[in-house]
């Protein structure tokens, strides 16, 4: 062990916490300032966990406007969430994702009170991020943003559905909308559109998204179902995808957990094959692409939801890393 080198290395990650440190600071002022969890406290409100996720995706410093973005992002994601899980009627739901998905301001009248906050406040908030996108590179990112927001809110109304009417979809049912319902794609298509290299050209491309989103997402999706299952179902949920398994091939858990297993190391596989990176900027995309995964590794890796319920684990590493810095 060469002493010099550790002391830089302690340097370093002190330097990088500052910086972590900072972001936080400024997050936490918006989140205080949009007064949401005051206003809806139904929802569950963890910021410093959300901008944990960020930093997962994206540690390094140039990445900051990412994190920034995405910290929001999630915060929305999970208000959101609760409202199609637990608070919002069926047909409150049905006109919240029809203005959702049209972006239309102009009829949030129609919503009740608690739901014109939420639209507004995504509304503002991509807008706004939009706004300075166009302004320092010239490329507009509001529809590839609207779109992710778009197709999250309609398969969080399908899922209502299903909910509402009994209804255990087949496992590939399931799935064929639950790598957009774990927020994946949107979360994604900020790291996209926030990329600090992004291009005319490369914002062209992602009129499709690119083939590691998928497996990508779907890890993401089956990590999370794994630890939050008992929760969510409890919470007012669909059926996960070991029930969706349990229920179609008429099968034990542990079997279905078993197959469940095998679906992710085939969907790894997958991911780690399209790893192939011919620009600075899709090598960012691609690295934000696997670390999606892992962040899904460790909130949900134990069996539990390390984001739900943080005092544990969680909470250790959230200090450690954003908090306490080295002893040199």
């Amino acid at each position: 062990m060469d002493p010099a080198l550790l002391l830089l290395a302690k340097l370093d990650f002190n330097a990088l916490q500052n910086i972590y440190k900072r972001e936080l600071r400024e997050v936490s002022r918006w989140w205080t300032d949009l007064g949401l969890p005051q206003k809806l406290p139904f929802f569950r409100d963890r910021l410093t966990e959300n901008y944990l996720w960020s930093v997962v995706f994206a540690f390094e410093p140039d990445s900051w406007s990412f994190r920034e973005m995405d910290t929001k992002m999630i915060c929305f994601i999970t208000m959101i969430d609760d409202v199609y899980d637990v608070y919002g009627t069926l047909d409150e739901l049905e006109l919240f994702t029809d203005i959702m998905e049209r972006w239309d301001v102009n009829a949030i009248d129609k919503l009740p009170e608690y739901m014109k906050l939420c639209f507004l406040a995504v509304f503002n908030t991509v807008n706004g991020a939009g706004y300075e996108v166009m302004r320092n590179k010239g490329v507009d990112i509001i529809p590839y943003l609207k779109r992710a927001w778009a197709e999250l809110c309609k398969m969080y109304m399908r899922e209502a559905r299903w909910y509402h009417a009994g209804y255990t979809p087949t496992l590939d049912e399931y799935l064929d909308g639950a790598w957009i319902s774990i927020s994946g794609a949107l979360i994604l298509s900020t790291a996209y559109c926030m990329g600090k290299d992004l291009t005319k050209e490369d914002l062209d491309k992602f009129s499709t998204y690119p083939s590691i989103v998928r497996p990508s997402c779907m890890l993401l999706r089956l990590h999370d179902d794994f630890g939050t299952a008992t929760d969510e179902l409890a919470r007012g949920d669909v059926q996960k995808a070991v029930q969706c398994c349990m229920h179609e091939r008429k099968v034990p858990e542990a079997v279905a957990h078993e197959h469940i297993k095998q679906v992710m190391e085939a969907k790894w596989r997958l991911l780690n094959g399209n790893r192939v990176a011919t620009s600075s900027f899709e090598e960012y995309f691609q690295n934000v692409a696997i670390n999606l995964p892992r962040a899904g590794q460790f909130f949900y890796g134990k069996g539990d939801d390390g984001y739900t319920n943080s005092n544990g684990e969680t909470q250790k590493q959230v200090m450690s890393l954003l908090i306490e810095p080295l002893q040199l």
